[in-house]
């Protein structure tokens, strides 16, 4: 079987059109997004037991509401509305690099001649502001996009070292790229390891810039 992964309904709905005309029926699967295909890989995630639970997705409003809740934890006062948009665009920017509260406190922590005071004070101040967006996050069960993407990512790279495939996976032989461009880092891992994983790899491009 051929996994696809388009780049959006548009050119996904060229080629099931296509695929209608040729064959006289359509038949969805195994088409797909790229943002389709991780929410299946996420829904569908064999997760064990005690281990993360499958969260809903919040919409913009929702994040912008909990990016100002979280700096306002970590200011304690409330920030100005061109400011929760620019750390919301900064956490975003940070989780599709794939990096986590953790990542910003260790830099934070090196040695002064590494690192110089200002960038380290600005960081020490997102950390804060990083962690508890995530802790309200988890509080209210809810996950981003990008931080969904990232979890995706985890568990292939877990499937990938265990040699085992997720369960969306077992059936295909080879992946088909339709022009899939302007990929995060995090999104970037999760298309190459899929094709990594299927055993006769990727039969054609339909490709533009992978990354950007």
């Amino acid at each position: 079987m051929q996994l696809h992964i388009h780049t959006n309904p548009l050119t996904l709905d060229r080629a099931l059109r296509a695929e209608a005309r040729e064959a006289g029926v359509v038949l969805r699967p195994p088409h797909y997004t790229l943002n389709q295909l991780i929410d299946q890989l996420y829904r569908l995630d064999e997760r064990p037991p005690g281990g993360k639970p499958t969260l809903l997705l919040i919409d913009h409003p929702f994040r912008d509401l909990i990016v100002r809740k979280a700096i306002c934890n970590a200011e304690g006062k409330p920030p100005s509305l061109g400011l929760v948009e620019v750390i919301a665009s900064t956490l975003k920017e940070l989780t599709e690099a794939g990096l986590e509260p953790g990542d910003l406190k260790w830099i934070a922590s090196l040695d002064p001649t590494s690192v110089s005071l200002l960038p380290k004070e600005k960081l020490s101040r997102l950390y804060a502001i990083f962690k508890d967006y995530c802790h309200l996050l988890t509080r209210a069960r809810r996950v981003d996009r990008v931080g969904r993407d990232l979890e995706v990512l985890k568990s292939l790279i877990g499937h990938f070292q265990k040699g085992t495939r997720p369960s969306l996976m077992e059936a295909v032989g080879n992946v088909v790229i339709h022009d899939v461009y302007y990929l995060s880092i995090v999104q970037y891992g999760i298309v190459s390891l899929l094709m990594r994983m299927a055993p006769q790899g990727v039969r054609r491009f339909h490709l533009a810039t992978l990354c950007q």
